[in-house]
């Protein structure tokens, strides 16, 4: 097998995949806790991280290949800003704007930190949640990587790029590992952003390869057998023997088996799988995640408007509840991507990269 990397075309499946990630990360919101293990919501949040990695360093090594000025850096470097501000910012700033002039309380009482991006550090310095705000530090992670990313990958050594990548994924498992053996008191360390650079470590090194047209055959077997493991982990987990090094151990191997996913996504799966994926009401709610997350944890405030007007139950994990949050959520972000999100990224035209195809995004 030779196995060689994929262009530079659109990949529907992936936006189907991003509709189930983001579908998993939700549900964890919406269900009791003790439901929650039913929707695999970790693999939700690792695969955006792993797929963020992926694009932004198959596309940042893509477009260094054109030139090794200083200034075309330097363009690119502002184009990918340019692009992520188009595609992220205007929704996310106005969703603060709107909840903070309606009286949200968790957004006027922390706004600075969420517009600055550090709602992770927010989160973690006063060691507990905000109902409304709470999945605010997933993007601030996200935020955090893409405005230190792009750094490393166009102005590093090219030859460096892979020893990067290796040293983050050591790095993280050094930190999981040590980090709550050494100092137990510490909480919340997953809001930190050192405890996912593995994951984009292996999306960064899957893009790498792919960008630099690599055989991929090595990768694609250790991926494929460390979701092998990750099942193994599973299973050894339940029937009672679990350690700290076997929880690290299989949360790695777990994102093995998302780069293997993500890799066959981006070539294309057939048979039932790919029926699945190709389902085009999936690949939509792929194409209005951002819309989905960001809006969801504000579903449950429209509903409260609704309570004088119709019988509402008082318990928020009801089948109604959950039924009105899942239709005001899917509504407001439909019109989000039509008439904000769509037409805003159609400016990215106007700072394109250097011989670069339309793709994902």
């Amino acid at each position: 097998m030779n196995l060689q990397s994929s262009n530079y075309s659109y990949m529907p499946q992936l936006d189907s995949i991003k509709g189930l990630a983001v579908g998993m990360m939700i549900f964890y919101h919406w269900l009791p806790e003790q439901y929650r293990f039913l929707v695999f919501a970790d693999f939700g949040l690792q695969f955006f991280f792993i797929i963020s990695g992926f694009f932004v360093t198959r596309t940042l090594v893509h477009t260094r290949c054109d030139s090794s000025l200083f200034s075309e850096k330097i363009r690119i470097l502002a184009t990918f800003y340019a692009h992520r501000f188009l595609r992220i910012c205007p929704l996310y700033y106005i969703l603060i704007l709107l909840t903070y002039v309606v009286g949200i309380a968790s957004v006027r009482d922390s706004w600075p930190w969420h517009i600055t991006y550090l709602s992770n550090y927010y989160f973690f310095f006063i060691q507990s949640w905000h109902d409304e705000t709470s999945h605010f530090w997933f993007l601030a992670v996200l935020m955090q990587f893409y405005m230190l990313w792009p750094g490393i990958i166009l102005f590093l050594p090219r030859n460096w790029h892979k020893q990067v990548f290796f040293g983050c994924i050591c790095l993280t498992v050094l930190f999981r590992f040590t980090i709550p053996l050494c100092w137990p008191e510490i909480k919340m360390l997953s809001v930190l952003p050192c405890m996912y650079l593995d994951a984009f470590g292996i999306g960064s090194l899957l893009g790498y390869l792919t960008a630099e047209k690599c055989d991929l055959t090595l990768f694609y077997k250790i991926c494929l057998w460390g979701g092998v493991l990750y099942v193994a982990f599973q299973v050894a987990k339940w029937l009672g023997f679990s350690s700290p090094v076997t929880i690290v151990a299989q949360r790695e191997c777990m994102l093995l088996g998302i780069g293997w996913l993500l890799f066959h996504a981006s070539q294309g799966y057939g048979g039932i799988a790919g029926m699945i994926l190709g389902n085009r009401v999936l690949r939509y709610l792929g194409k209005i995640s951002l819309g989905l997350f960001l809006i969801h944890n504000f579903s449950g405030i429209l509903i409260s408007l609704l309570k004088p007007v119709i019988d509402i139950p008082t318990n928020r994990f009801s089948v109604t509840i959950l039924l009105l949050r899942i239709l005001f959520t899917v509504a407001l972000a439909m019109v989000s991507y039509r008439f904000l999100e769509k037409p805003i990224a159609q400016f990215k035209r106007y700072v394109p990269y250097p011989e670069m195809s339309k793709g994902n995004n």
